[in-house]
């Protein structure tokens, strides 16, 4: 089988669960919040729509906002909200990594970890919360789940 029609095969049911999770939450591409601004420092995610365990599918978001306890780090949230059926007793989830950059002095590296939750209502039941030392400078953070997805853009915060 070619790469473009296994890559057809995956996205038709990709944007048919989408547009599922859309319709019946009321979540949509409009929520989009931008890099973080000078007078917020705290930079969101768009939500990225990715399919989770079992037959699972939901939004993920992730939030960055400069670190509280020493300069030269960057807290990083990643939640997430699934509509499915897990095959368990426990919730979807999906694993996740987040990418960091900083562009000032060039480190780099990546957290990883899994997030699960209810769609309706919207919980999550585990996530991320963590402090990340990335030098101080402009930090840049790509989300990235295991499974398919629709990508996004990063988002990016200063660590003082």
């Amino acid at each position: 089988m070619g790469s473009r029609h296994l890559l057809r095969r995956i996205r038709r049911p990709i944007a048919i669960t989408v547009g599922i999770i859309t319709a019946t939450t009321g979540m949509g591409l409009a929520a989009t919040t931008a890099n973080a601004e000078p007078q917020n420092r705290t930079a969101s995610s768009a939500p990225l729509y990715t399919l989770a365990d079992g037959v699972c599918a939901g939004t993920v978001r992730m939030l960055a906002a400069p670190g509280p306890y020493r300069p030269g780090q960057v807290y990083v949230q990643v939640t997430g909200g699934f509509l499915g059926i897990s095959g368990t007793s426990a919730p979807c989830r999906v694993d996740v990594r987040v990418d960091w950059r900083n562009l000032t002095r060039g480190t780099r590296g990546t957290l990883r970890g899994w997030v699960a939750g209810t769609g309706i209502p919207s919980v999550t039941t585990h996530g991320i919360g963590t402090t990340v030392t990335t030098g101080s400078g402009r930090v840049e953070l790509r989300l990235q789940p295991d499974l398919p997805h629709l990508a996004i853009a990063p988002i990016q915060v200063t660590a003082d």
